[in-house]
């Protein structure tokens, strides 16, 4: 705060009546220069009474149930003056980095009198998938003959959640209508089987029967149709679980892979739903689960879904390459590693060994802490009934406690789909490919192609996803059973 032509405007105003009084010797003007002097400080030990009474309180509020990037935000800061004293001032809402104002107007200017309230309102335009914090209003408070002012900030603290493009919600409801993961038609490789059904006997084929309870096996073998007949059947539960670790949260040159897996996450959450299957979602980090949402069908699981997707971590600056059994090294000059990155990623690089480092290498794992042990507890909780596991990682931190759960997968009898997202895709680069940075991407795919092995020996379905990868590319390859 700063209170700005107060002691100026007083010491020059003493010095000019006192070198008149000098000057030009008379009762009058002498008697004048005291009682001059006398005002402004009055006026200024009022207006300083007056900034040190005033109490703002200020409410913000959206418009927009869900606030999507690239779309205008309706915006009301409504400001009370709680104070015993009018405000003459000019308000400025402080707007966050990556928005701009799209109509209205962010400032206002004016009277406020004791116990009243005035009205901001504007349409804000953020740019980016983040939470958005408001910071306050810029306050400049004048007294009522313009001599003073004083210059101050009114806290607010009011975080604004935007999801992703609008387009993703759009083209997941686009998708729903046409995709779906299970395929009820002629194939013998079902990929994803969504129903858990425990089988009893054959019987003849029936007109009417669906055509996934035929046996087309004995069809080639036998020249005739037999039908599947099963004592138990029911829909089976997925949870999808994001994986929102620092590498993930990293913002290379390209999209950034967690809005990326968002988008991913909405859509194949609205192609479960709307196949009448449960879905639920979870956010998880490194150690720690974000947010969660059981698997349901209830009639606003979407739209549930949709408000949770918003906590996921907003993107942090950094270019960090990094294969999954890359250390940094260790003779590499200060401020540099191995790969010629700066300082801030060597300690990105150094925090994620350490994680990587917490016991996921060893047969004793801390308890609730890791993606095995939240599935761990989600299987156990179910009890019998089989589960639909869906990982969305770029494996980098997460890729023992991903095998890990694919492993408790099988033992369980549940279904668990990887979709990978791969690292190396999301970079872009207009400088030519160097020999050491083809080296290093050379053994990231042979260190990924063992983690791939591994899961499809422990019955995981595993996809390799990249920034051109849309949602209904996928649902097709896992229906078909590519995955």
């Amino acid at each position: 705060m700063q209170t700005q032509a107060s002691g100026i405007v007083l010491f020059v105003s003493a010095a000019v009546f006192a070198l008149a009084g000098i000057l030009f010797p008379s009762l009058p003007f002498a008697l004048m220069c005291p009682v001059l002097l006398g005002v402004l400080i009055y006026a200024r030990s009022k207006f300083m009474g007056e900034v040190q009474e005033t109490e703002l309180i200020v409410n913000r509020s959206t418009h927009d149930e869900v606030p999507f990037a690239g779309q205008p935000i309706a915006l009301s800061v409504e400001i009370l003056n709680a104070g015993p004293a009018p405000i003459r001032c000019v308000l400025e809402d402080v707007i966050p980095e990556d928005c701009e104002v799209a109509a209205g107007s962010n400032r206002y200017s004016g009277l406020i009198p004791a116990r009243s309230q005035t009205t901001i309102s504007y349409t804000l335009v953020p740019h980016k998938r983040k939470v958005y914090t408001f910071e306050g209003l810029r306050l400049e408070m004048r007294d009522e003959y313009g001599l003073f002012s004083h210059t101050s900030s009114v806290e607010d603290g009011t975080k604004i959640a935007v999801h992703t493009s609008k387009r993703s919600l759009q083209a997941a409801r686009r998708i729903a209508g046409r995709e779906h993961l299970e395929h009820s038609g002629k194939s013998r490789h079902l990929a994803a089987v969504m129903h858990d059904l425990e089988f009893d006997r054959l019987r003849d084929y029936l007109p009417g029967d669906r055509p996934r309870d035929i046996d087309w096996k004995l069809l080639s073998r036998l020249d005739k149709l037999f039908t599947k007949v099963y004592t138990k059947e029911g829909a089976i539960q997925t949870m999808i679980f994001v994986d929102c670790s620092r590498s993930m949260r990293t913002a290379g040159s390209g999209i950034t892979k967690l809005d990326h897996s968002v988008d991913l996450c909405l859509q194949l959450s609205r192609v479960l739903l709307s196949s009448h299957h449960a879905a639920g979602v979870a956010l998880i980090d490194e150690v720690t689960v974000i947010d969660q949402l059981r698997p349901s069908l209830i009639r606003h699981q979407f739209e549930r879904i949709i408000q949770m997707l918003r906590n996921a971590p907003s993107t942090v600056p950094g270019n960090v390459h990094e294969s999954i059994d890359t250390q940094p090294m260790a003779d590499a000059p200060d401020g540099l590693t191995a790969n010629g990155n700066t300082e801030e990623a060597a300690q990105m690089e150094k925090f994620l060994s350490a994680v990587r480092d917490i016991g996921v290498r060893t047969s004793k794992r801390s308890k609730g802490v890791g993606l095995d042990e939240v599935i761990w507890k989600l299987l156990t909780g179910a009890k019998d009934q089989k589960q639909m596991i869906i990982v969305i990682s770029d494996l980098i931190s997460s890729r023992d406690a991903v095998l890990a759960s694919a492993k408790l997968c099988q033992k369980k009898g549940s279904q668990m789909l990887v979709l990978h997202i791969y690292d190396d895709w999301y970079e872009r680069s207009e400088t030519p490919l160097e020999v050491g940075e083809a080296e290093r991407m050379y053994g990231n795919l042979l260190n990924y192609l063992d983690v791939e092995v591994k899961l499809r020996k422990m019955g995981a379905s595993y996809v390799k996803v990249g920034p051109a990868d849309a949602t209904a590319s996928i649902v097709r390859t896992i229906r078909w059973g590519k995955a």
